[in-house]
């Protein structure tokens, strides 16, 4: 999985994650839960999930890291599993440093500080992780290694940045455009489908989103506290 993008906004910053994933695998719509204060949907499969929000981080996890891998199964750690730790408040360089100890498949991960409004991507390859520090003035969007070679991530990036997005309705249309299998994305040759969009818009503590599940159809609205 998938396709992720974040958009600063006058009014707003704006956070839209495509997930591609097996239709087989199943999943909730979003919700808080009341003990962790976590916002987010669930893949009830592993545990885990893919994007999570509390009053202090917006978490992205996608599959591989800067290149495609090969898959060295069986993995000791799930990577939804662990995002929901890292949403809990576990510490993210204990998380980097028990890598060198346990089994995890590569992953991108894309953490969002809604104080500071700073974005960092930290990328583990199977063997390190790598720090990037990204300018949230400038649009950004990330594609996953797994199902995007450079070419396509290149492509679809040129015509996220031309399109100048300044809106969530705008990102929305954009995000269903390159959904697995449009007319527009015709780069991945795998039985995944993009079973859901997620969308935040973050305005200081204030948060909406919109859920997607592709699915049955559905569209969900939710106000955040």
């Amino acid at each position: 999985m998938c396709i992720v993008s974040f958009v600063q906004t006058e009014q707003s910053y704006i956070i839209t994650f495509n997930r591609d994933e097996d239709p087989e695998r199943s999943f909730t719509n979003p919700r808080k839960d009341s003990e962790s204060g976590i916002f987010s949907p669930m893949d009830t499969i592993g545990g885990g999930t893919w994007i999570g929000c509390t009053v202090d981080y917006v978490m992205c996890l996608q599959n591989g890291g800067k290149k495609k891998h090969k898959r060295q199964t069986p993995y000791e750690q799930s990577r939804g599993v662990l995002l929901l730790e890292l949403l809990k408040g576990a510490s993210l360089d204990k998380m980097i440093k028990s890598l060198e100890h346990i089994k995890t498949e590569p992953f991108t991960l894309s953490v969002f500080d809604r104080k500071s409004n700073t974005l960092h991507i930290y990328t583990y390859d199977g063997t390190s992780v790598f720090t990037e520090s990204i300018s949230t003035k400038l649009p950004h969007i990330i594609c996953s290694s797994t199902l995007y070679d450079a070419d396509a991530f290149e492509k679809i990036q040129s015509d996220f940045v031309h399109l100048h997005p300044d809106s969530p309705e705008f990102l929305l249309e954009f995000h269903l455009t390159y959904v697995v299998n449009s007319h527009k994305n015709t780069f991945v040759h795998q039985a995944v489908k993009t079973t859901s969009i997620t969308q935040l818009a973050l305005k200081n503590q204030e948060a909406e989103c919109v859920f997607f599940n592709l699915m049955n159809g559905e569209i969900k609205t939710y106000t955040i506290d």
